[in-house]
């Protein structure tokens, strides 16, 4: 865990029922009151099907899913006004 300019980064922790992969939250002195969790892929060149596009898309949501499915949000902080959960997929 870091903490930088008002804010809390964690990675790889225990959350729920899985590990989030990055989580960003806001502690008392934070500007924006707003906590990112993030679920980040990488897909291999093979696997990839005909459409490389709509495979990164389907990844993308199942990461969304994920979050949602595993309770990654399930201790928010007391500072937190706004949740953001990202699927980012390489």
């Amino acid at each position: 865990m870091v903490k930088f300019q008002g804010y809390k980064l964690t990675l790889n922790k225990e959350s729920g029922l899985r590990c989030f992969d990055i989580k960003i939250e806001p502690i008392e002195k934070a500007i924006y009151k707003i906590r990112a969790i993030l679920e980040i892929k990488i897909v291999k060149k093979n696997e990839k099907k005909n459409n490389g596009n709509d495979e990164l898309q389907n990844k993308a949501e199942e990461e969304l899913k994920q979050i949602s499915e595993k309770c990654y949000h399930s201790s928010i902080s007391e500072f937190t006004e706004k949740l953001i959960e990202c699927g980012f997929v390489f």
